[in-house]
């Protein structure tokens, strides 16, 4: 006689994994040097796209200055770092193509090329911290901060965020912005 087996105690079942918005800042390094201010946020916007056309980033915003980038990733806890490191990836590739030789003056009036200097400034590409600003990431999405009083900060805040070429805010007015974002 054989015996029933209860598949459901025997097949285990995969955990069911979510994907949640996770808020991050890539604090950038000394690269930047290396090129104008716009052209840097150009290089970044390009290795966000790469990373969304050829990898599993899904941007629900993004915020992009001359000194940090602010994203809102949705994706698993578990592949964060694994996305982060394809975003470093990416952006390496972008700031190796379009890399321009840091040109030092030396002691007798000529410009020489520092590669030493150029390869250490391209060694870290950037920092990374959580984001914590609910303020910055209901800015980023589009949504509005109403407040029963008038807060300077937030103004600062509102007028940082609108006024920025490189950021999901103009995505969420209709807009197109130079990043590719998923709207929630």
């Amino acid at each position: 006689m054989e015996k029933k087996v209860d598949l459901g105690a025997v097949v285990k079942k995969k955990p069911v994994h979510k994907k949640h918005n996770q808020a991050v800042v890539l604090r950038l390094g000394g690269w930047k040097e290396l090129f104008e201010a716009d052209q840097c946020k150009l290089i970044i916007a390009r290795a966000l796209n790469k990373c969304t056309w050829y990898g599993e980033l899904i941007l629900n915003g993004y915020l992009i200055t001359n000194s940090s980038v602010y994203l809102l990733i949705k994706i698993e806890e578990e592949k964060l770092d694994e996305m982060l490191t394809a975003i470093y990836e990416y952006l390496k590739m972008e700031v190796t193509a379009h890399h321009v030789e840091v040109k030092q003056l030396d002691l007798d009036g000529h410009y020489h090329i520092d590669n030493y200097r150029t390869e250490m400034l391209l060694l870290h590409l950037f920092e990374i911290y959580a984001l914590y600003d609910e303020d910055l990431i209901k800015l980023m999405t589009g949504k509005s901060i109403n407040l029963p009083y008038t807060s300077p900060t937030i103004e600062k805040l509102k007028k940082k965020v609108h006024t920025a070429q490189y950021c999901s805010a103009i995505d969420y007015t209709g807009a197109k912005s130079p990043v590719i974002v998923q709207l929630i």
